[in-house]
């Protein structure tokens, strides 16, 4: 029986989150060929996940989609978010495609019921049935409906936590665009260190350290994502790594050691 693989594309690692709706096209096409590389080598059944980065929580925030939906203005800016992040997916999955990986976008907002931002239903079926046939299925932080709120934002990280309950994946790799969780924001503070293993040991630690993210991002920032983690990795190994480094992305999947975070709690 073929394990299962899942690996989360975060948003600033395939966009830039300084440009509105652009996509890091380079950096998107080589991590598609790592990913296609190591799927190929080890014929792992494989899931991908990808966030929203400047195509999705620019455009939430603008219309303040954050605690749902009650307006006109407020639904055109939720259909425009869902938009948009359909088109990010199928540069995704066309990336894929083209390293001969047979990806097919799966947008949440289809699948997916909220009650005040939290899953209450998921429909794993379609991805079920695509894995059972060798597809990848290519699923996204989208905007959902939403039984308290009318409209919610469903995160990748909620989403790849939800699914590996279901599916227990041998192994989960997230790329982002530093080496892992630190214990400051790298980006601004020189004397930031990498945190390379969180347990249950260190988790009060470093949860106190982590502050929200600066950038647009609408789905709780670091803390809010590591707290996801937290979730998942009671479900399957989980590493974080920097998806701009050549080459680490391959060999993360192929099991060699490699700079990141690894959540054991």
């Amino acid at each position: 029986m073929k394990e299962t693989v899942f690996v989360k594309l975060g948003g600033s690692a395939i966009t830039d989150k300084d440009k509105h709706a652009t996509a890091k096209h380079m950096e998107l096409a080589r991590i598609a060929e790592e990913i296609a590389s190591a799927r190929q080598a080890k014929g792992f059944e494989l899931v991908v996940v990808h966030g929203g980065g400047s195509f999705g929580h620019v455009t939430a925030k603008k219309h303040g989609l954050a605690d749902g939906f009650r307006t006109e203005e407020q639904k055109r800016g939720f259909a425009e978010t869902h938009k948009l992040m359909v088109e990010l997916n199928q540069m995704v999955c066309d990336e894929f495609l083209k390293h001969g990986v047979p990806a097919i976008g799966v947008p949440p907002i289809h699948l997916v019921l909220q009650d005040r931002k939290r899953i209450t239903h998921f429909d794993t079926r379609p991805v079920e049935l695509l894995l059972a046939e060798d597809f990848v299925p290519v699923l996204f932080g989208d905007v959902v409906f939403d039984i308290a709120l009318n409209g919610s934002i469903c995160s990748g990280d909620q989403i790849i936590s939800y699914l590996a309950k279901e599916l227990r994946p041998k192994q989960i790799v997230l790329g982002t665009d530093v080496d892992g969780i630190f214990t400051a924001d790298p980006k601004t503070d020189k004397k930031a260190e990498l945190i390379e293993e969180v347990t249950n040991a260190n988790l009060p630690e470093v949860l106190a350290a982590l502050s929200g993210a600066k950038t647009h991002d609408v789905t709780g920032g670091m803390k809010g994502k590591v707290s996801e983690l937290i979730e998942l990795s009671k479900s399957g190994d989980v590493l974080i790594i920097n998806a701009s480094k050549p080459g680490r992305f391959r060999d993360a999947l192929l099991g060699k050691e490699v700079v990141g975070t690894r959540i054991r709690v």
